[in-house]
């Protein structure tokens, strides 16, 4: 029924207010350009209304078709009361370009068709897609957590049974933030951010900006979940269709069509654009703002200046301002595409070339901006703060603009820290206070003496051909540094001698590119991104994309071109200068920066060198163009297949569901197990998809609060509130004594990940497995008798040092690898026990085949250790499974920690040499356990 309504909707809410509109704003007799112009009209309406209904907590399917059909009401009124706009006669197109077009997207459409299930919480993925599943079912931006709330209010009361568990429970299981470094200092669940106020408040707010979880959640009120995941792909859609535009139209003549086609084609073929519009991050929403809006732009600037006040120029420019201005209601850095509108407006007013189509543009844009200003001060105030703190101290007088907005705690950090001195110094503001009333100045002589602009833009047009010819040398200059000296990966042996160092030359095609030894580490990984967005273009499309934007500002850049080349040669510019990523970049996940300016840019310089080849009079210019580009398709292809593919994290949605239905709606359900992000992978997208109250054990050790959390739990059980665990490795840190464990279910999700590399391409996928046993808490203080079975993924009694479950590929083998110590929870006994290990050596390198290790069992209290007692050593030379068994004294007393400990430890990745193929393994292995048999003498 959902898919047969939102195939019914879906034309109402993302073609009808273009179709409505258009009749009224500009009406072409080119079929590609109308077809495009109401896609994206349409998308711009419905995404921003989608995002005021959230914003306001009232997104719902209803309000938004209801919002829809009045603006299209108003559309059909305003064509009635004023006419409908000229029809306009557009030079005749080649019939191959419109079916080469149409065949472009449908192949595009049908590869992004099946998106990425990054539903997975704890990475910015999953936190964009989750953030949209949360918009749908709960029709708002900011989450209530009611959960939180009562904590909050419980840990006032006057009952200590009621108030220190909470106590407890808030600081064990909420994540904290460093109140040294962040506004939020509290989440739910990572990027769900609070403060202390919001806490108590019970509301978190999703960190990035939200037009594009707006989308996602557009997209599940039409399909469902799995419909929700296909908004990536929608948008990456429209931004190959608007790049190809604009090329189609920044162009004239006989190579418009072949530009366009091209464009088209190489994009949509590129891995790096079919990977981010199937992977949930808002860089496929930005690439479609910008180049949307720049394709709006190349249709307005063709008119000249003092013609501009047409309906057909009005309806172009507003477009130009509405597309770039919801850029920064998409992503942070909307800076670069802003900038240069602001560069042209504020020129346009300066040389009093002002006219209506100016004002369409400013009111387009300043609506935008507008919008996000409140945005920003609202719902994005913790993201924004957090996140352009650093930026703001690297100016004098920005940091102390923005000083008086953070608490008196970061204001005293902020005043501590190395860039203290640029805030504190006099001397610093004076000259950047110089520079702008400098500026300043030079804005207002220009406006107020118009000899003075006369003579800046004659000498302008009279050195015009010099002038863009230096920026076209320095383009390629500062590309050639940036592709082979600013890596610092080449050398002269490698220049002389390059058979000899054909592994240094491979990392341009993708093979190993060492990071540079420079502090700190981001910054030196970023020396090679323009080598690491080369893998995906290849030294020749590197190559044909820079040469053709060098050629294109010296022989062909005009008023419809100029803006084009400076958003995206800066946009572009901005993220091969720095990734603005952490120490742990990896890749294809970092590249993602490229796709907004690097990615579409470069293409669209391949495109104009192919296209004017193409139109050649001589033959063997025609044939080298042909040539280059069928060689850059083929590539892409032969490169790319891959990636198409593949479908990362393939059945996460399914299984995510599935584990929904395995507890009540009203249970509370505490996590813990894995690395750091292991338990919030899940526990996120189980609260904010299926509203279940799931919460993370986030301290590092919550054994000495277990007393107080297991009070916890009885008082929501009192409460008449189902109580479970979810418990995956070393998840015995949540032991909590008072309960019998009642098994429930093995929730065992194996999904397939792209490499994570940050040296060379990654080109397969791997596995990761999500492992947990879920138990059910009863309220029982029976001692333990008889026997009992300590499988390996049975959790609850697994303290640290124990890894994941792992299986022998060849026999079947199922088992953890230990490191130096594993240790164990064991429940207080009144008698003696033995304790029999499931024990093996493993699979070693050579060199350690023949090197027996000692193994010493000691027992002591759980929460206050004494001193530790010994029970004993001995050794393991087996490499398959054995037994050892040691024998226990009464311990009844508390519970206890049992650590069994190795005289020695491996590192895989420290024997490399003896692989036949290198491992990617850095951790500090000790022995195979895979299981224990627990005797308890009657």
């Amino acid at each position: 029924m959902q898919l047969i309504l939102g195939l019914l909707l879906a034309p109402v809410l993302l073609y009808l207010p273009g179709l409505v509109w258009g009749r009224f704003g500009h009406r072409s007799s080119d079929w590609l350009d109308r077809q495009f112009e109401r896609m994206t009209v349409s998308a711009l309406w419905t995404g921003w209304w989608g995002l005021v209904l959230a914003s306001l907590g009232w997104f719902s399917l209803l309000h938004l078709v209801l919002g829809t059909a009045l603006f299209c009401g108003v559309g059909w009124w305003l064509s009635h009361k004023f006419g409908l706009a000229p029809l306009e006669t557009s030079e005749a197109r080649p019939v191959w370009e419109r079916w080469l077009f149409i065949l472009g997207l449908l192949i595009f459409a049908a590869i992004v068709a099946r998106p990425f299930e990054t539903v997975l919480g704890g990475r910015d993925a999953g936190v964009y897609t989750v953030t949209g599943f949360a918009i749908e079912r709960t029709g708002s931006i900011v989450q209530d957590e009611a959960l939180v709330a009562e904590i909050v209010r419980a840990m006032n009361y006057n009952d200590r049974n009621l108030s220190e568990p909470a106590k407890q429970a808030y600081s064990n299981l909420l994540g904290k933030q460093d109140p040294e470094r962040f506004l939020s200092t509290r989440f739910h669940q990572p990027s769900f951010f609070m403060t202390e106020q919001s806490a108590a408040a019970g509301k978190s707010y999703p960190n990035n900006f939200h037009l594009y979880p707006t989308w996602i959640a557009i997209w599940t009120s039409l399909f469902g979940l799995y419909g929700g995941l296909l908004a990536t792909g929608y948008l990456g859609w429209l931004g190959a269709w608007s790049v190809a535009m604009v090329g189609r139209r920044v162009v004239s003549g006989k190579a418009s069509a072949w530009m366009g086609v091209l464009a088209l084609g190489l994009l949509s073929l590129n891995s790096l654009q079919i990977w981010f519009s199937r992977y949930s991050t808002a860089e496929a929403g930005a690439q479609w703002t910008v180049w949307g809006g720049l394709a709006m732009w190349a249709a307005y600037s063709q008119t000249a200046p003092d013609q501009r006040s047409t309906r057909r120029n009005l309806w172009y420019a507003a477009l130009c301002g509405l597309a770039i201005g919801q850029l920064a209601l998409m992503r942070l850095e909307f800076y670069f595409g802003v900038f240069p509108i602001v560069l042209y407006l504020g020129a346009a007013l300066i040389r009093r070339r002002w006219r209506m189509g100016e004002t369409a543009m400013l009111l387009g844009f300043g609506l935008m901006m507008v919008h996000a200003a409140i945005h920003i001060s609202t719902i994005g105030w913790l993201y924004f703060m957090n996140n352009t703190w650093g930026k703001f101290q690297d100016f004098a007088i920005i940091s102390r603009l923005v000083h008086p907005f953070y608490p008196p705690l970061l204001q005293d950090i902020r005043g501590n820290n190395s860039k203290a001195w640029i805030l504190e110094s006099t001397s610093r503001l004076a000259l950047e206070l110089g520079i702008v009333l400098l500026g300043l100045f030079a804005l207002w002589a220009l406006c107020r003496f118009p000899r003075l602009l006369n003579w800046v833009e004659a000498q302008t047009q009279h050195w015009q051909r010099w002038l863009l010819g230096g920026v076209a040398v320095g383009l390629v200059l500062l590309a050639a540094y940036a592709y082979f000296i600013r890596p610092q990966h080449l050398s002269s042996a490698a220049l002389l001698h390059p058979i000899e160092h054909a592994s240094t030359w491979n990392s341009y095609i993708g093979g190993i590119l060492p990071i540079p030894d420079v502090k700190p580490r981001q910054t030196a990984i970023a020396y090679g991104n323009m080598v690491r967005l080369g893998w995906y273009f290849s030294p020749l499309g590197i190559g044909l994309g820079i040469a053709g934007l060098a050629l294109w500002i010296w022989r062909d850049m005009n008023r419809s071109s100029w803006l084009i080349l400076l958003l995206g040669i800066l946009y572009g510019a901005f993220s091969v200068n720095d990734s603005y990523g952490t120490a742990d970049q990896t890749y294809i996940y970092i590249a993602r920066r490229f796709i907004p300016g690097a990615v579409p840019m470069l293409t669209l310089g391949m495109a104009w060198l192919l296209s004017k080849g193409m139109i050649q009079s001589r033959w063997l210019w025609r044939a080298a163009s042909g040539g280059a580009a069928t060689a850059m398709l083929l590539f892409f292809a032969a490169t790319g297949w891959r990636t198409i593919a593949h479908v990362e994290y393939q059945g996460a949605l399914a299984a995510l569901t599935e584990l929904a239905n395995q507890t009540e709606p009203n249970a509370i359900v505490l996590m813990r197990g894995g690395d750091r992000d292991s338990s919030t992978n899940i526990a996120t997208p189980m609260h904010y998809l299926f509203d279940r109250d799931y919460l993370v054990a986030y301290s590092d050790d919550p054994t000495p609060y277990r007393d107080l959390l297991a009070q916890q739990v009885r008082n929501w059980q009192a409460q008449g509130r189902p109580v479970y665990v979810m418990l995956g490795s070393r998840g015995g840190m949540l032991n909590l004594p008072g309960f019998r464990y009642e098994n429930v279910a093995l929730f065992d999700l194996p999904l397939k990940e792209w490499q994570q590399l940050q040296l060379q391409k990654p080109f397969t996928a791997g596995d990761i497995r999500f492992t947990y046993r879920i138990y059910r808490l009863v309220p029982d203080s029976a001692p333990i008798v008889g026997q009992q079975i300590i499988a390996i993924d049975d959790y609850r009694w697994q303290h640290s040092g124990i890894n994941p479950v792992e299986t022998n590929p060849k026999t079947g083998q199922r088992y953890a690898w230990t490191a130096g110590n594993a240790n164990w929870v064991m429940p207080a006994v009144g008698t003696s026990s033995n304790l029999t290990f499931s024990v093996g050596l493993g699979l070693v390198p050579p060199s350690l085949v023949n090197q027996p290790v000692e193994l010493c069992l000691s027992a002591s209290y759980l929460i206050k250790q004494p001193i530790r007692q010994s029970l004993g050593c001995q050794q393991l030379s087996s490499s398959e499974p054995t037994t050892l068994t040691w024998q226990l004294p009464a311990l009844p007393e508390h519970d206890w920690l049992l650590q069994l400990s190795l005289s020695r430890t491996w590192t895989p990745n420290d024997y490399a040499t003896e692989y036949p193929s290198p491992p990617n393994d850095a951790r500090s292995l000790g022995i195979q356990w895979s299981g224990i048999v627990w005797q308890i003498d009657q």
